[in-house]
């Protein structure tokens, strides 16, 4: 799937995070954000790909996303430049707040 398949904003908020990586990767990542932002049930890597339609190309996916794992830091600033700025001069305010849920899920099997 190509940036130019998906919505143009969500397009727009992607392509700097991608810019980060190396272009033989970042359109899986491209994929793998789509997935996870589509996946239904768990939100597991499975389920991401599983709603990417990435079937036999599992492994290289599975790189991809080792590859943004080791530019985390990049790519949160990337992040932060592309879309959370933009919304705060949009919608100023006295103050934000921004929570990230890391609640531990139930695991099945061993």
């Amino acid at each position: 799937m190509l940036l130019s398949q998906l919505p143009a904003a969500l397009s727009a908020c992607f392509a700097p995070l991608l810019a980060m990586l190396d272009p033989r990767t970042a359109p899986r990542l491209a994929l793998l954000l789509a997935g996870a932002l589509f996946a239904r049930g768990r939100r597991t890597v499975t389920a991401w790909l599983r709603a990417a339609g990435i079937t036999t190309d599992f492994r290289r996916a599975y790189y991809a996303l080792g590859a943004a794992g080791r530019r985390a830091e990049w790519i949160a600033i990337g992040l932060w430049t592309a879309v959370v700025r933009p919304l705060l001069h949009r919608w100023p305010g006295d103050h934000w707040l921004f929570a990230i849920d890391d609640t531990p899920t139930a695991r099945y099997g061993p």
